[in-house]
């Protein structure tokens, strides 16, 4: 014991011990500053993520719209002012316009103006806003609608109703321009407080599903942001051999 008695051995351990804490001290600071550089690094990432996600959901809203107008467009001038024209041409060579021919240009328009704006999207059930618009695709490919009870989603707002009516027509469209189908599922199932939609494209052949480029196209784009503003639980499935299936849950007004 003689030899802590040693005021230089003493202050030789005390400076040892003060050193090693110091160290200590140094190492857990390190470690919190790289913890929280990390931590800033990742704030950084995620809000970068989101602009860039904000950013593909702005680039394909304004394809989307433009997309819409050149169909418009197009419908505009192969239905309507071609029947314009015609209609312009017998009245200048003073031929007789029938009623049927009338009949056929209001046809034309009314389906244009259905197309751009679903009538009477407050008074008409979910089920049948879906079947109207699949009943115009009916020539490509049939369809079987399953539904747990008639006019539903009563308690869904427009608002609702609209955004899941143009997730079905992107769905249909997807269908029509990427797949070789031999018919379409579509299942409405409504709870208390809850929808289900479910919709399904059976191919012919395994080899006509859409590609992972597809999915991740516009369209799909477009279907996510609208799942997004509707707070909607939503996912694509794909089958072995069966298509694609779409699934969302809808939260509405119980």
């Amino acid at each position: 014991m003689e030899i802590w008695k040693n005021p230089k051995i003493l202050i030789f351990w005390l400076a040892l011990i003060l050193i090693f804490i110091l160290l200590l001290i140094a190492g857990f600071y390190t470690l919190y500053m790289k913890s929280l550089a990390k931590s800033h690094q990742l704030e950084i990432d995620k809000k970068n993520s989101e602009l860039k996600n904000q950013f593909e959901i702005s680039h394909s809203i304004i394809k989307s719209q433009e997309d819409e107008r050149e169909r418009i467009a197009r419908d505009m001038h192969d239905g309507f002012m071609g029947e314009l024209l015609r209609m312009q041409f017998k009245v200048e060579m003073k031929q007789e316009l029938t009623a049927s021919e009338l009949k056929e240009l209001v046809s034309k328009t009314r389906r244009i103006i259905h197309d751009v704006s679903p009538p009477m999207v407050n008074e008409s059930p979910i089920d049948v806003l879906i079947a109207s618009e699949a009943d115009k695709y009916a020539a490509s490919f049939p369809y079987q609608l399953y539904k747990n009870r008639i006019n539903l989603g009563s308690n869904m707002t427009a608002d609702y109703k609209i955004n899941l009516f143009r997730i079905f027509q992107e769905l249909l469209q997807n269908t029509f321009k990427h797949s070789k189908v031999s018919h379409v599922k579509i299942s409405i199932y409504e709870r208390p407080g809850l929808l289900l939609f479910v919709y399904q494209d059976c191919c012919v052949l395994q080899a006509t599903l859409p590609s992972t480029a597809e999915l991740g196209g516009n369209g799909h784009k477009n279907i996510a942001f609208r799942n997004q503003y509707l707070k909607a639980n939503f996912k694509f499935k794909r089958l072995k051999d069966s298509g694609l299936k779409y699934l969302m849950l809808l939260k509405i007004n119980s």
